[in-house]
């Protein structure tokens, strides 16, 4: 008979259920990878962050009365930590501000930006 929808089998509804429920279980297992896979990101992160701070911890114990390694680990861990190509750590007095760390640069670089950011003069507003 034309126009009249055909009555499906119980066989053909509890296959469409099953269909549909594997399709639910596939999304979950989907999401569950997500998860897990941030999860574990987000661990091996705190991690890095962990050791970073072992070994500025170490410097500062072994170099009690010499500051300029344990900035020089500062910088070294900071590049890094977020991935950079290179990083400084400066200090202000107030007045100027001073390059005192970083990594992966010339010393002729390093002089030359020493004096140009030794001339520098302080924000007002910290920074």
């Amino acid at each position: 008979m034309a126009g009249k929808p055909s009555k499906k089998t119980d066989g053909e509804k509890s296959l469409k259920n099953v269909q549909s429920e594997l399709g639910k279980a596939k999304a979950a297992l989907r999401i569950e990878r997500q998860l897990t896979k941030r999860a574990n990101a987000e661990i091996a992160e705190a991690h890095e962050t962990q050791n970073a701070t072992s070994e500025i911890l170490r410097v500062i114990a072994q170099s009690p009365t010499d500051v300029q390694p344990v900035l020089d680990v500062i910088a070294e861990n900071a590049r890094r930590l977020c991935e950079g190509v290179l990083a400084s750590v400066y200090r202000t007095d107030g007045q100027m501000v001073y390059e005192v760390a970083s990594t992966d640069l010339s010393e002729e670089w390093l002089e030359t930006a020493r004096r140009w950011i030794g001339m520098l003069p302080c924000p007002h507003e910290p920074f």
